[in-house]
């Protein structure tokens, strides 16, 4: 009976030391982490989780990645898989949890690459805007230049007069813009 209470106090000291904030089903958690605890803590060999959601199942395989236990998925009732999960032979429970390896995060750098050169050519249109007029070519001040709400760029007043179409528009000055 010993043994049981040491490798439960093991269990516990286990889950304390590998600890980390789980917003969304935390109650949950804590009900899968004392499943795994009494395997852990029992002569039991193996243990079967028939129903569990994708989050529940990650967080399981997650935990048997970090105490070295055997887990396996196989089908399961309607679109859920059952997790199995043994104990080896000679198992005993790690001193220190072993950390899975991390996949690098290639999509969220590739999209703040993305969106700092979307950001960068933008800036580089708004100021190509403050220089010029986007049909005459003249140079235009703060003053001096119009810009449509549709997002086309400065123009000159003399130009918007020319144009009978752009006269349609809602025009504002560019001072906003400087």
């Amino acid at each position: 009976m010993g043994d049981r209470s040491a490798a439960a106090t093991a269990w516990a000291a286990f889950i304390a030391a590998t600890e980390r904030p789980r917003p969304w089903f935390s109650r949950r958690a804590e009900e899968l982490n004392a499943a795994l605890g009494d395997l852990v803590t029992s002569a039991d060999v193996a243990l079967v989780f028939a129903v569990l959601s994708p989050y529940e199942r990650a967080w399981v395989h997650r935990r048997c990645e970090e105490t070295s236990l055997l887990h396996e998925s196989a089908a399961g009732e309607e679109q859920r898989k059952a997790l199995t999960v043994s104990k080896p032979d000679d198992w005993t429970l790690p001193e220190r949890p072993r950390v899975p390896a991390q996949r690098p995060r290639r999509k969220r750098r590739r999209r703040e690459h993305d969106d700092e050169q979307e950001h960068e050519m933008r800036r580089a249109r708004i100021d190509a805007w403050r220089e010029d007029c986007i049909t005459c070519g003249t140079t235009l001040n703060a003053f001096g230049a119009l810009i449509t709400w549709r997002g086309w760029g400065p123009m000159c007043a003399a130009c918007v007069e020319a144009d009978d179409e752009l006269n349609a528009y809602k025009w504002e000055f560019a001072e906003c813009m400087m």
